[in-house]
């Protein structure tokens, strides 16, 4: 996503310097040339190079992150420069190219002279831009990244338990469960420690999985009962409540 966004940038005729693990320019250079600064490291790397150039910009300069998780990062910046400080997550990868698909979620913690100029950008480039504080962000994604990953990854431990190879499973796949296969294929041979981070370190999983393991209990005794007519009339109010939210 970092070589993404300066691919973005320089089309928008900015002049882009990187750094990564083996070539660019080192920290400290680039917090002496550089206006802005973006950081886009592996999820476990963030807070620590965060900490490492927050204090080498200074007030005139904007840092920013590209992070799925934005309360720690978004704090870690404010506490460690003297810069502006905008939390950035893209909401798609790097090989997303339609336009529909392409947003991105920003939340400006201390800005002044920098105010306007990273949604300016991004809707430049037809990235649609969602503004939000880190707060409400993490709230979100933990639904969106936190319990969908949990669920594909359920599916997944419960498919290798089940009894039934992959093969037949395949056979017998309707158009559904093929795309739910997809999304465990996707899950399992990605980088499973990204994926294990958003379940595990977004501060607002753990009340959701305890709603989670609430309702599979009660799913549990409709089902165990055989009452598929109290099951039904449960799926029948969550379409009304779905409607209602609509």
């Amino acid at each position: 996503m970092g070589s993404w966004c300066a691919e973005l940038f320089r089309r928008q005729g900015y002049v882009v310097h990187q750094s990564g693990r083996s070539t660019g320019m080192t920290m400290e250079e680039m917090a002496r040339r550089c206006a802005v600064v973006v950081v886009s490291v592996p999820m476990e790397s963030t807070a620590d190079v965060i900490q490492r150039l927050g204090p080498l910009l200074d007030e005139r300069s904007l840092l920013m992150d590209l992070t799925s998780l934005k309360e720690e990062p978004v704090r870690l910046m404010l506490a460690s420069t003297r810069a502006e400080v905008v939390g950035g997550h893209p909401l798609f990868g790097p090989l997303a190219t339609h336009p529909l698909e392409l947003s991105i979620v920003l939340c400006p913690a201390r800005v002044h002279r920098w105010a306007s100029w990273p949604g300016e950008v991004f809707w430049a480039a037809r990235v649609q831009v969602i503004e939000t504080t880190p707060e409400h962000h993490d709230r979100v994604m933990a639904v969106v990244q936190g319990m969908n990953h949990l669920n594909t990854l359920l599916m997944s431990m419960l498919m290798g338990e089940c009894g039934i190879g992959r093969q037949e499973l395949e056979h017998f796949a309707t158009p559904l469960f093929r795309s739910k296969l997809s999304m465990v294929d996707r899950i399992l041979s990605g980088n499973t420690r990204m994926y294990a981070g958003l379940m595990t370190a977004n501060p607002h999983v753990p009340a959701l999985l305890d709603r989670y393991s609430a309702l599979v209990n009660e799913l549990i005794g409709l089902v165990g009962r055989g009452d598929g007519t109290a099951l039904a009339e449960r799926m029948d109010r969550l379409n009304q409540d779905r409607d209602a939210l609509i």
